[in-house]
């Protein structure tokens, strides 16, 4: 089933129990990267500019994005304002304030596809 979220293209693959595995193409225009680098924390921008590829700097940018964006749906939240810290190996993970709120989640990027 194709879902579209705030200009997102992705495919729900798999929903059972409270559990959502969704699929989104990461490959966007120069113009959609900027708009969504606006979301991220200075942190992540940073992270994404140590990026060599534009490509892959882009690709970064886009799935924290969604991943922002699927976040503040289930927190009720806008995109910029979830609140992400790393974990162990610098696995994101809910900070602040919405680190208590019971949501967990995994995400992962190969390629094109988030």
């Amino acid at each position: 089933m194709a879902v579209s979220r705030r200009g997102f293209a992705a495919e729900a693959l798999f929903e059972l129990g409270g559990v959502r595995v969704l699929c989104a193409r990461l490959d966007a225009e120069p113009d959609r990267v900027a708009a969504l680098a606006a979301w991220l924390s200075p942190d992540e921008l940073e992270r994404a500019g140590r990026c060599h590829f534009e490509r892959d700097r882009s690709r970064f940018i886009v799935a924290r994005a969604f991943l922002r964006e699927l976040l503040g749906e289930c927190l009720g939240v806008a995109p910029d304002a979830v609140e992400l810290a790393s974990g162990d190996c610098g696995k994101p993970l809910l900070g602040g304030a919405q680190r208590n709120s019971g949501w967990q989640f995994n995400h992962s990027r190969s390629e094109g596809l988030g």
